[in-house]
């Protein structure tokens, strides 16, 4: 016999519904934001075939040189861990099967959704804490520039995020303590984040440790035997095929890097977001608000500390932001490396300080936040991603002729001749400025051990202009950043002029 619904039934019935349809309707939200905050400075810019930063290629590079049959450090320069090589495998297999432009096009809307997700477990850990910290946590994720830019590309930093996000989001349940399932869990994406950079030692330390702390020697053990198994399904393969080059390029070449002229103030600037809204302003003016932003972010650790689960969120912040302030290199997408934790921090210290005040006043305080979030994310969000680059064109000029060599092998993918080139075995490096960082290459160093800048250094010139006039034409597309003296220029321009588009010169014999 069926049973009628009673008017009550029915409410109830449309609560269960539309329940779970509300719970997702912020995250939906939140994770739209973010995709249009990615999505729309790469369509102002280059658009998705556009020549973005050079890790960008070199990665997705990489990715096609080993679905090709070549083996990182046997083969060719991969500064990291493989993880992002293999996570790219995919698509360099779809760029193989279909252009290599469409395949790093694929790969970095992939990456953007994947941005969409990074969004998401931001918001759906700092929900542990309350709505208020909920949304502006996920919005300050969303629209924070470092982790926009970052995964508008197909760069290292995204995966690192969603893989420690991922274990956070195992190890700090709704309710109650995570399973034991869950805990091992939580070691392999733990392990999987050693895979990818070796910055990653440091969250894994942080989160060791604070489980040590609060849950106990064998839920650490758990933990740690979680983490072997994910570094030894990324690290093992490789290593038993190249032990030497995997552990000399991964880890010595990166401690022996030079370092970058950047200040600490410049790369606090950097993660905090404030050059952009401090253009030619006096030192005096950036200094003001570079501690006055210091004090927000202090002040928002503080409150989140009073929370004993959120510890390990600020944690985590201070000792990525000390990383990269310590490293001897740094580049702009590095700021990533502590955005999700500054985003809970702010949103999880923000629910904190609104929560003990009369929901009015707080309710405002909330919505002045959103407004302060998305009002400052307006100027770095207004820059374009990637530039304009003429591949199909450049492609064209190319066309029966033999290996193309390029100082940027995103100038190869979106000419469409990368799969082309190492199906004919030509000797394209994929990292060709990295090669400057190990010695079986191009490295150099001073008789006191620190490395001979590239312009200075001898070895570099003669492997740059061996590599560049290997082929039977080349492209320059990062000339202002390869290092080269006056007599490689010189040497390169003695090359005849194939074509010219767009500023960029197809030169051969």
């Amino acid at each position: 016999m069926t049973r009628q619904l009673t008017s009550d039934d029915r409410g109830t019935a449309v609560r269960h519904r539309s329940g779970p349809a509300r719970t997702a309707a912020p995250y939906v939200l939140l994770g739209l934001v973010a995709f249009l905050a990615r999505l729309l400075p790469t369509l102002r810019g280059g658009g998705l075939s556009g020549l973005g930063v050079y890790d960008d290629a070199v990665y997705y590079s990489g990715a096609a040189a080993l679905v090709a049959g070549r083996m990182p450090y046997a083969d060719f320069v991969l500064l990291h861990p493989p993880g992002v090589v293999l996570a790219l495998a995919p698509f360099a297999a779809l760029g193989r099967l279909t252009s290599d432009p469409a395949g790093f096009a694929a790969a970095r809307v992939a990456f953007m959704a994947l941005g969409v997700l990074n969004t998401v477990l931001v918001a759906r850990l700092a929900r542990r804490f309350g709505l208020v910290a909920a949304v502006v946590a996920g919005l300050f994720y969303a629209l924070w520039y470092p982790a926009a830019a970052t995964e508008a590309r197909t760069m290292i930093e995204p995966l690192g995020t969603l893989v420690v996000l991922g274990c956070l989001v195992l190890l700090l349940p709704r309710e109650g303590a995570p399973s034991r399932r869950a805990t091992v869990l939580a070691g392999v994406l733990l392990g999987l984040s050693l895979g990818l950079k070796i910055w990653a030692v440091a969250p894994v330390a942080v989160v060791a440790l604070w489980q040590l702390f609060v849950a106990g020697r064998a839920a650490t053990t758990r933990l740690l035997a979680g983490v072997v198994a994910g570094v030894a399904a990324v690290w093992v393969p490789f290593l038993l095929l190249a032990p030497g080059p995997m552990a000399r390029m991964v880890v010595a070449d990166q401690v022996g890097r030079p370092r970058t002229g950047v200040t600490i103030g410049g790369r606090l600037r950097g993660v905090l977001t404030l050059a952009p809204h401090l253009a030619g302003a006096p030192a005096a003016t950036k200094q003001a608000v570079l501690a006055l932003a210091l004090v927000v972010v202090v002040a928002a650790a503080a409150a989140a500390w009073t929370r004993r689960r959120a510890r390990v969120v600020v944690l985590l912040l201070g000792v990525t932001t000390l990383v990269l302030l310590a490293g001897p290199s740094y580049f702009a997408h590095y700021a990533s490396f502590p955005a999700p934790f500054l985003a809970l921090v702010v949103g999880i210290g923000c629910g904190v300080l609104l929560e003990r005040l009369p929901r009015p006043v707080a309710v405002t305080g909330a919505l002045a936040a959103v407004v302060v979030i998305t009002l400052a994310a307006v100027a770095p969000l207004s820059r374009h991603l990637n530039d304009p680059f003429p591949g199909t064109q450049l492609g064209r000029l190319a066309v029966g002729r033999g290996c193309v060599m390029s100082d940027d092998p995103g100038a190869l993918i979106l000419m469409n001749v990368l799969t082309r080139d190492l199906d004919r075995g030509c000797p394209q490096p994929v990292d060709f400025t990295g090669q400057t960082y190990d010695d079986r290459y191009a490295a150099q160093s001073r008789p006191d051990g620190t490395p001979v800048p590239r312009r200075a250094n001898q070895r570099w010139q003669g492997v740059a202009v061996h590599q560049l006039t290997t082929g039977s034409a080349t492209v320059l597309a990062r000339l202002g950043h390869d290092g080269f003296d006056q007599a490689t220029l010189r040497r390169l321009r003695t090359l005849p002029v194939v074509g010219t588009v767009g500023g960029y010169s197809v030169i051969g014999r």
